[in-house]
C-alpha cells in the first residue's frame, strides 16, 4: 500500500508538470482510492463466504428433503399394508356373512320342511 501511495505521488508530480495543478486535481478526483483493490477483494471474499454459507444451508435443506422422502416412503408402505389388511378383513366378513345367510336360509327351510312334514303326516 505504501508503494501504491508513492506511485500516486509520482503520477501527481508528472501530471502537474504536464497539465497543471487544476487539471491534475480534477483527474485524480476521478481515480479510485489507493486501497480500492483491497476493498473490492475483501468484498468479493465476503460474498464468496456468504455464498458458501448459502450452499451449506441448501445442502442441509436437501438432506432434510431426502429424510422426508424416506419417511413418506415408509408411511406409504404402511398404508399399503393397512389397505391390504382392510381388504382381507372385508373379504373375510363378506364370506362370513354369506355363510351366515346360507345357514339361516338352510335352517329356515329345514324348519319349514319339518312343519310341513308334520302337517302332512297329521292329515
Amino acid at each position: 500500500m505504501a508503494g501504491e501511495m508513492r506511485r500516486r505521488t509520482e503520477l501527481r508530480g508528472i501530471l502537474c508538470d504536464q497539465l497543471g495543478d487544476t487539471v491534475t486535481d480534477m483527474l485524480l478526483e476521478y481515480m479510485p482510492a489507493a486501497d480500492w483493490v483491497d476493498n473490492v477483494d475483501s468484498r468479493f471474499d465476503l460474498v464468496d463466504r456468504r455464498l458458501d454459507l448459502l450452499d451449506q444451508r441448501f445442502e442441509r435443506i436437501d438432506q432434510r428433503f431426502a429424510l422426508m422422502d424416506q419417511r413418506l416412503d415408509l408411511i406409504e408402505k404402511r398404508m399399503e399394508r393397512l389397505e391390504y389388511s382392510m381388504d382381507t378383513m372385508v373379504d373375510s366378513q363378506r364370506t362370513w356373512i354369506k355363510w351366515m345367510i346360507s345357514a339361516t336360509v338352510t335352517s329356515t327351510l329345514a324348519a319349514v320342511g319339518a312343519v310341513v312334514s308334520i302337517a302332512v303326516s297329521a292329515l
